[in-house]
């Protein structure tokens, strides 16, 4: 007689509950245990979605909320509730900045800026798309474009003020290659004294610990003391015992792995000592004087790693390190994940000029919205009118600089099974574009740049977006800086061009641009946003062009 049993019984039994089991646990709701948060489990995700999952918003410790913005567009905060303890009546002129250099015996010559090592592979021939003209107002980056049709040796520096879209580089590490080889420059520019995102950013290794950081998305675990020392990045760090922070060059990108110029910015209210070692082998020691100014270390070489270590720690507050060429094109990435981007406002004026001073930017981008934008919310007015305020704080912490405002890019939801572009999306666009409008600054449609409605379920397909539908992977990020960078190349070719549109023109003028060979479509239609103070304007746009 047989021994031997059949188990497909007991499997089928073991199989059945596995499967209850993992069901069951997709109606866990969310945790939240302090700062952290777990999230909902979904196994069919490629078939479902949670749409409260989709329209979760990040930002929930910043004054802003969007049920605010429900056709209440009066019942909004006060702009002096978003810059408490700043000081905004700080004079432009009262910078006042402590420099230290140290060159190093082994340094060689700064490298020159190399012009047309080429961007080749641009495309530059199809940049509008359907509705919307990819740069407006290009008279408020005039001053920008001159410089990269400048025909002599030229340094570019542009910042990118953003949220999680370019947390880790991804996109803005594509434009700073881009611009370094057509520019030269090396170095991967602004980099923090801590990063949540360190492990999986690309573009620098970067090593830290003893440091306590606070950041402006938390305003009320900030101490009274510092309120007023933030800098636009949105977070400062305080030394504490042990205090260390390394950063090193990578071979991942092309002109990363080495630097000539590396810019420690930090403030010492106390009494502190710094340690700077160069590539593992040289080092010196700095005993800076106590002050509540802004000062920073300069040093200049052949420099492929640099770590800092701080004693007797007390008082110290510590920005971050920057990592350059001093020639050629940096570009500088201050990410903030969750940040709707009126936590700028909360940053100090004199910091921020004072930081300014040796960085001197030529161009700044802002990439807000997708912490805001929500399936629930059509009237984003609200939002325009503080964004507003944002413009106006950059303008007055860096008065030199171009502005250039990126519209939100396309993002899914799902509906009756199926992912389609978030219906309220374009309202949001609409708002962002007249926040550009009513300041005087360019925008720039990353919607249309991506292609436009759906465009975000296409990304994902080719592996460019991710599974949430919302955020990009590298591949798309490369996508979306070819086409930033070829627009502002585009727009800098033409920007000599009479009129690239025109508040309230009439049919007579706009019928006068048929004649200009430059001009190759003309958009005549009026577009009002319902937010004042905003012109009537017709749209004249040029496409095919080539660089």
């Amino acid at each position: 007689m047989s021994n031997n049993k059949s188990y497909i019984t007991y499997s089928f039994w073991i199989a059945l509950i596995v499967i209850v089991m993992l069901f069951s646990a997709t109606i866990i709701p969310r945790v939240e245990i302090g700062e952290y948060k777990t999230k909902k489990i979904n196994i069919i995700s490629d078939i479902i979605t949670f749409e409260e999952d989709s329209i979760e918003v990040k930002d929930k410790e910043l004054v802003l909320d969007t049920t605010f913005m429900v056709n209440t567009p009066d019942s909004l905060p006060s702009y002096d509730s978003l810059s408490s303890g700043v000081d905004s009546t700080a004079s432009p002129d009262s910078v006042e900045v402590v420099e230290h250099t140290w060159s190093m015996t082994t340094s060689k010559t700064k490298p020159s800026a190399v012009k047309n090592r080429g961007i080749s592979n641009i495309d530059t021939t199809s940049i509008y798309i359907e509705e919307y003209d990819t740069i407006v107002s290009p008279s408020s980056v005039s001053e920008f474009y001159a410089k990269l049709k400048d025909s002599t040796e030229t340094d570019i520096r542009v910042a990118f003020f953003g949220d999680s879209f370019i947390e880790g580089d991804l996109f803005t590490a594509d434009v700073r290659e881009l611009l370094q080889s057509k520019f030269s420059g090396r170095g991967v520019g602004f980099v923090p004294i801590t990063s949540m995102v360190s492990q999986f950013r690309g573009s620098v290794k970067h090593t830290f610990k003893g440091w306590s950081r606070h950041s402006l998305l938390k305003p009320k675990s900030i101490p009274e003391e510092l309120k007023d020392k933030f800098y636009v990045s949105g977070e400062l760090f305080e030394a504490m015992d042990g205090a260390t922070v390394r950063y090193e060059g990578v071979n991942y990108r092309e002109y990363l792995n080495e630097f000539s110029l590396a810019r420690f910015i930090f403030m010492n209210r106390g009494e502190s000592t710094i340690n700077v070692i160069i590539n593992d082998t040289i080092s010196q020691s700095f005993t800076p004087k106590t002050s509540d100014k802004i000062q920073k270390i300069n040093i200049t070489g052949d420099i492929k790693s640099i770590e800092i270590k701080i004693d007797n720690p007390e008082g110290f507050i510590g920005y971050g390190v920057v990592l350059e060429d001093g020639v050629g094109a940096v570009v500088d990435n201050y990410s903030l994940r969750g940040n709707s981007g009126l936590s700028i406002c909360g940053s100090s004026h004199a910091v921020n000029r004072q930081i300014n001073e040796s960085l001197k930017y030529d161009l700044i981008v802002l990439q807000y919205g997708l912490n805001i934008l929500t399936a629930e919310v059509s009237d984003y007015r609200g939002y325009a009118r503080l964004m507003c305020r944002v413009v106006d704080h950059v303008k007055r912490s860096f008065p030199s600089s171009s502005i250039i405002l990126m519209g939100v890019s396309d993002r899914s939801i799902q509906v009756e099974g199926e992912f389609i572009t978030m219906p309220t999306l374009r309202s949001m666009i609409t708002a962002q574009r007249s926040v550009a409008d009513s300041c005087g600054i360019a925008f720039w449609s990353t919607f249309q740049a991506m292609g436009g409605e759906n465009s975000m379920v296409d990304f994902v397909n080719k592996k460019w977006g991710a599974k949430d539908y919302t955020h990009f992977s590298q591949a798309g990020g490369k996508f979306l800086a070819k086409k930033f960078v070829s627009s502002l190349f585009m727009g800098a070719k033409n920007s000599s061009t009479k009129v690239r549109y025109d508040y309230g023109a009439d049919s007579t003028l706009i019928n006068n641009f048929h004649n200009d060979s430059n001009i190759k479509r003309v958009v005549h239609t009026p577009i009002s946003y319902n937010i004042s103070p905003i012109p009537v304007r017709h749209r004249v746009v040029l496409k095919n062009i080539n660089i």
